[in-house]
């Protein structure tokens, strides 16, 4: 997850929410975490994805641009996520 608040650190709030709205539309086929690449997205060329890898993405993008509305991805990575985010602002010295 860390790998993904970095990626989307320099983009404009519509190009984060073009790859959640992407990712979604992805996953509405499954994605499939045990699946080590292949997943692609039009939104961040040049990236082959693992099935993790695509998750922490969505997650990611998601709480960047409707974090209101992450209870309805039904993804347990809350946890994860506050941890990830906690690691990329003290390496950016923020609290």
């Amino acid at each position: 997850m860390v790998g993904a608040l970095e990626y989307f650190e320099g983009l404009l709030p519509e190009d984060i929410e073009k790859v959640a709205f992407e990712c979604a539309m992805v996953g509405q086929n499954g994605i499939s975490p045990a699946q080590k690449s292949g997943y692609k997205l039009n939104n961040v060329p040049g990236k082959d994805f693992s099935g993790y890898e695509l998750l922490a993405y969505y997650y990611v993008s998601w709480a960047i641009s409707h974090p209101e509305m992450l209870d309805k991805l039904h993804l347990p990575f809350a946890d994860a996520y506050s941890m990830a985010k906690q690691m990329f602002d003290s390496r950016r010295g923020e609290k």
